[in-house]
């Protein structure tokens, strides 16, 4: 289930987090959105900026924001999917468990694993996923 994520690139001119705006003052809603827009600059290897998936990580986790796990969870759901699907033991798994409730646990996990003293050692979107 393990697989070398590439990282999101931030492109020169705004890897400073105060140089466009401040991301906390962004709803939930709008992090994600932004977010949702960066992984499909990703998928088409255009240039995208992981600030906006880093920050809803931070939010959720850091600030135990419900909302920041429901966007978390839909965005990177089809992301756990796939590294399902190439797991090799993957049939007598869903045999066992259906897919639904086997994302679940993964993210369960993850929530439980990660803390709010934990979460700013990931460095990258990637490392946070890796993690996942």
């Amino acid at each position: 289930m393990f697989m070398k994520l590439q990282t999101l690139t931030c492109p020169a001119q705004i890897t400073d987090d105060q140089s466009l705006f401040n991301l906390d003052l962004l709803s939930t809603q709008e992090l994600a959105r932004l977010c949702a827009q960066e992984i499909v600059q990703f998928r088409k290897r255009g240039v995208s900026d992981e600030r906006y998936g880093r920050a809803l990580f931070h939010r959720a986790i850091s600030r135990r924001d419900d909302i920041a796990w429901t966007c978390i969870y839909q965005q990177f759901t089809p992301l756990v999917v796939s590294w399902m699907s190439q797991h090799p033991q993957v049939t007598s798994l869903l045999e066992y468990d259906g897919i639904d409730s086997l994302v679940n646990a993964i993210f369960a996990k993850f929530s439980l694993a990660i803390t709010p003293a934990n979460v700013d050692t990931f460095l990258s979107l990637g490392s946070l996923l890796t993690y996942l």
